[in-house]
């Protein structure tokens, strides 16, 4: 595993490194702890449902229903997609034949910055809080939550479903996070590389994903997964193959932004 998460007031052992526990006031891996008022003005993002398909190849054995369950749809959906392939019997389907299941998605949608955002869970566009912001503060409403991911909903990614860089691999599924260039200027939708140890990120550093900017330019509202925050809820949030957002600052070159 490339890239690895790090606690929020706990110390846990994770894909090989250890993680060292980041406090409340994040003095030794954050330096002093900024804050600000943010305005009225916020980053807006649009939505643009599309419709997101993979292929599935018939094996030994199957049947409609049964891949149906895999892919977390039903089996009469699964035959209307592929009623042309399959015929007028949903029960006579063959070893090796090629069917196809779309769905809808949340895919990037332009936005007048250039940016693009897909597959969040929370779409609200309330991002910030009102008044004082930090890094330990609570986002509003569906944000400040966490989401258990289903796979298939996304498409195939060559990276590891579970990792912190999974989740940025499968919103930007047309492109190589690790080899696209490194910026310091940030927008919505790119993808943010944590060096080592910056805001809670393990030994081999984390990955998440813009989904707003602050104002001021100076904080980012990130997506993450696997990566677990104490504190804000009775139970932790988070974790291996689940998301949750959180406030970042943004402070080239610990921040990079990949897009």
């Amino acid at each position: 595993m490339r890239a690895c998460l790090q606690l929020f007031l706990l110390i846990l052992a994770c894909g090989g490194a250890l993680c060292v526990p980041v406090g409340e006031v994040q003095a030794a891996q954050m330096g002093h702890l900024t804050t600000t008022t943010l305005s009225a003005a916020q980053v807006r993002v649009a939505r643009q449902p599309q419709a997101a398909c993979r292929t599935i190849t018939v094996a030994p054995g199957d049947w409609l229903s049964r891949i149906a369950v895999r892919l977390s749809t039903s089996w009469t959906t699964l035959y209307a997609q592929n009623r042309v392939a399959i015929g007028p019997d949903p029960n006579r389907i063959q070893p090796g034949m090629i069917l196809q299941h779309c769905y809808q998605a949340l895919l990037p949608a332009t936005t007048s910055d250039g940016a693009a955002r897909a597959g969040q869970p929370c779409q609200s566009t309330t991002y910030w809080p009102r008044g004082r912001l930090t890094t330990t503060t609570t986002p509003p409403g569906c944000y400040a939550a966490d989401y258990a991911i289903t796979p298939t909903h996304y498409p195939h990614v060559a990276a590891t479903f579970g990792g912190c860089d999974w989740w940025p691999a499968a919103l930007h599924p047309t492109k190589n996070i690790w080899s696209l260039p490194r910026h310091t200027v940030p927008r919505v939708g790119a993808a943010i590389l944590y060096a080592p140890h910056e805001q809670g990120a393990g030994s081999e550093g984390h990955w998440g994903v813009i989904v707003a900017l602050s104002a001021d330019g100076r904080y980012a509202l990130s997506s993450e997964m696997n990566f677990t925050i104490i504190g804000r809820a009775a139970h932790s949030l988070g974790g291996w193959g689940r998301v949750v957002y959180r406030y970042v600052a943004l402070r080239p070159p610990a921040t990079m932004f990949v897009y």
